[in-house]
């Protein structure tokens, strides 16, 4: 058995536990990358926001990773690699479908939101099988020591970890000072450990999943024109964007790549009663399509890419994110919904302070008390996330409600990226999606409780557009691109920024 000493061990070559790897090695310490499968392969969370690329951003310089930073918007990485797979993402897009009827026309049936005002500077859908790939490249440029379709177990824990790794009839114990868990399913650390799940933890305990790639999906845009919609008043075009497809207990993603390709997916809450995704996924996937028109158009022709896939249980919730040399990744901690984007930034977010952590040493006493605070600050984070997805699907069924309530992801995103583009707005310790800011966490709760209150008929509920001005009074200290605004008629479009604050 080969014996190889590292500081940093991390298992799973996704995009998180592969960046973390490469950023190690530039601040020079020793590392060994593992995974039990191989690249490329299929993999889901494609959405970027201007939160991640931000971030993404300043790891790029931070590290110094030009490769990096050709990444971050859709205007750099066309002109660096036109041949890897990636698609213009101007914003977020919502529609409000009805069993059976052609999608409404009015501002309750639809929900626009522009993240950036042109594309030069657009986010990106990520095609996760060549980005996870090419980080994989550059983790092992840099030294990074790779194995793939590798078993691991954990030997002994302690001070260092022991890991034995078995590939192809060798074996290999890597003794590491730090042990990061970047699988993304929690299945590696959360058995090794036998750390539990919180219970109740997550909402929507039962939600489940079909999806999958297809081929000769119509854009959405011009089957909205041919039925009448007022696609001239969308502030940037309504296919390029994360689509969501809204309906009551559930909703579907749509991503588009430039090369026609489109990722596609039911999110089904059974807990709602919704029978969801039982049965062969084909079969489903057709079902739910055809009960909208609308999407029934759209996806009239297309063909799948590979097989549809199902997932009985989406969300997981780990009571333990971090120990004294040993920490999850948030897709490894927890999983709640991939309604607004989270997983991407998020991950990206604890990438970064975990680099800070590496930069001022492993051999510090403190390390491993802010390595566990680091922990718990990351599962008090994916509560305040769940309790805003939750929030939503509450508020599926009352699209006038859902448009109000998601305003609370979109105030504390956008307040977040004026603080990294330097502007004036307060964010320290605020966390992710200010999901450790107490103000803005006693906002999000009132303002659950009054819309649970309207939603249930209760005595003195507000109606919706009190509740609506009662929103946006909580939310106006964060409030800074005009969001809540009923004139708006629900199409918000972005500020014009100048070049600088994104290069």
């Amino acid at each position: 058995m080969t014996t190889v000493p590292v500081d940093l061990a991390v298992v799973g070559s996704g995009f998180a536990g592969s960046l973390l790897s490469l950023i190690a090695r530039q601040i020079g310490l020793r590392v060994a990358l593992l995974e039990r499968g191989s690249h490329p392969r299929f993999a889901l969370g494609e959405s970027t926001t201007p939160l991640s690329n931000l971030i993404l951003a300043d790891l790029a310089r931070r590290y110094r990773l030009p490769r990096l930073f050709e990444r971050v918007h859709y205007g750099s990485w066309k002109r660096a690699r036109p041949d890897l797979r990636v698609g213009l993402k101007r914003g977020f897009t919502f529609f409000r479908h009805r069993e059976g009827q052609p999608l409404g026309k009015g501002a309750f049936d639809r929900l626009l939101v522009e993240a950036s005002d042109r594309d030069e500077v657009a986010d990106v859908q990520w095609f996760r099988e060549s980005f996870d790939e090419f980080l994989v490249g550059e983790a092992i440029r840099s030294g990074v020591f790779f194995l793939d379709r590798t078993e691991v177990e954990l030997e002994k824990g302690g001070d260092p970890i022991r890991l034995v790794a078995s590939r192809e009839g060798e074996r290999y114990r890597l003794q590491a000072r730090l042990l990061v868990d970047a699988s993304g399913d929690g299945r590696f650390l959360g058995k090794a450990f036998s750390i539990p799940e919180r219970a109740g933890a997550t909402k929507q305990r039962q939600a489940s999943t079909v999806f999958g790639h297809f081929r000769d999906v119509k854009r959405i845009a011009p089957v909205l024109e041919r039925a009448g919609h007022p696609v001239g008043l969308f502030p940037f075009r309504c296919d390029d964007a994360a689509v969501h497809h809204i309906f009551d207990g559930g909703w579907m993603w749509h991503l588009r790549f430039d090369d026609g390709l489109v990722s596609a997916g039911f999110l089904f809450d059974q807990s709602g009663g919704v029978d969801g995704a039982d049965g062969d996924p084909r079969t489903v996937w057709k079902k739910w399509i055809s009960r909208f028109p609308t999407l029934w158009e759209i996806y009239r022709g297309a063909g799948a890419v590979g097989p549809v896939r199902r997932q009985e249980r989406v969300c997981r919730f780990l009571e333990r994110a971090a120990g004294p040399n040993w920490i999850l990744l948030p897709h490894a901690a927890y999983f709640v919904d991939p309604l607004l984007s989270g997983g991407i930034p998020h991950s990206l977010s604890v990438v970064e302070q975990l680099g800070l952590l590496l930069e001022k040493g492993l051999s510090r006493t403190e390390f491993s008390e802010e390595l566990e605070g680091l922990g718990r600050q990351l599962l008090e984070e994916a509560e305040g996330l769940d309790e805003l997805v939750y929030g939503c699907y509450r508020s599926f069924r009352r699209f006038d409600l859902f448009s109000s309530f998601v305003m609370h992801y979109f105030v504390a995103a956008t307040s977040l990226e004026a603080a990294r583009r330097g502007k004036d707005c307060e964010a320290n310790g605020a966390g992710f999606l200010r999901m450790r800011d107490g103000a803005f966490r006693k906002a999000l709760k009132e303002s659950s409780e009054e819309m649970e209150n309207l939603l249930l008929g209760r005595a003195g509920a507000k109606n919706p557009e009190a509740f609506a001005r009662g929103l946006a009074a909580r939310l106006a200290p964060w409030n800074r691109e005009g969001f809540c605004n009923p004139s708006a008629g629900n199409l918000y479009r972005s500020p014009v920024r100048p070049r600088e604050v994104y290069v």
